[in-house]
C-alpha cells in the first residue's frame, strides 16, 4: 500500500475542507516528517485539531519549521493562499 492511500485510513487527517484533502494528498515521506503514520503522537494530535477548526489556525514543525495550515487560515496568505 502506498503512503498516500495509508494517510486516506488515518483518523487524524479526516475532514478539514481542502486543506485536509491537500494534506491526505501530499506524499509526506518525500519530507523530513516521512509518512504520516509515523509522525509522533503530539504531531497527530495538533494537525488534527487544527484541520478541524473554523479558527485560523497555523502550527511551524521540527527544525525545518514546516508549516500546516487549516481553510481558516489561507486568506490571511493573500489571493493565491
Amino acid at each position: 500500500m502506498s503512503n498516500l492511500d495509508q494517510n486516506h485510513r488515518l483518523p487524524f487527517l479526516e475532514g478539514g475542507g481542502e486543506m485536509g484533502e491537500l494534506t491526505r494528498h501530499f506524499d509526506w515521506a518525500t519530507t523530513p516528517l516521512g509518512p504520516a503514520y509515523q509522525w509522533p503522537q503530539s504531531l497527530r494530535t495538533s494537525v488534527s485539531l487544527l484541520l478541524t477548526s473554523k479558527f485560523p489556525m497555523l502550527i511551524w514543525w521540527g527544525q525545518e519549521l514546516i508549516q500546516f495550515y487549516n481553510d481558516a487560515y489561507r486568506p490571511s496568505l493573500g489571493q493565491q493562499g
